[in-house]
C-alpha cells in the first residue's frame, strides 16, 4: 500500500520515463497528484494510474504509468528523502 502525505512526492514512471509530481490529496483508495480534472490519480493498493477516460486502472486490468517511489519532506528543511 502506497502512503504518501499530502505535500509529498511521488515518483510515475511511464515507460521508463520518469516524472516526479506532488500529492495535492489523499484518500483511503487513491493518491491524486495536481488539480482536480487536469491532474494524476493513482491506486494506493497498487501504484497504477488511473484514467477512466483511457481504460487505465486495476478496475481494467492496465495502466500506463505507475509509481514508483514516494519522496517524504523533512520538517522544516523542504529536502525530499526517497521512501526507500
Amino acid at each position: 500500500m502506497w502512503s504518501p502525505l499530502e505535500g509529498d512526492f511521488v515518483v510515475r514512471d511511464m515507460a521508463g520515463i520518469t516524472m516526479t509530481l506532488k500529492v495535492t490529496k489523499v484518500t483511503e483508495d487513491r493518491i491524486y497528484c495536481g488539480e482536480p480534472g487536469v491532474g494524476w490519480c493513482f491506486d494506493r493498493a497498487t501504484g497504477a494510474e488511473i484514467d477512466e477516460e483511457l481504460g487505465w486502472g486495476p478496475q481494467f486490468g492496465v495502466t500506463g504509468s505507475k509509481i514508483i517511489d514516494i519522496l517524504h519532506l523533512e520538517s522544516g528543511d523542504g529536502d525530499a528523502q526517497a521512501a526507500s
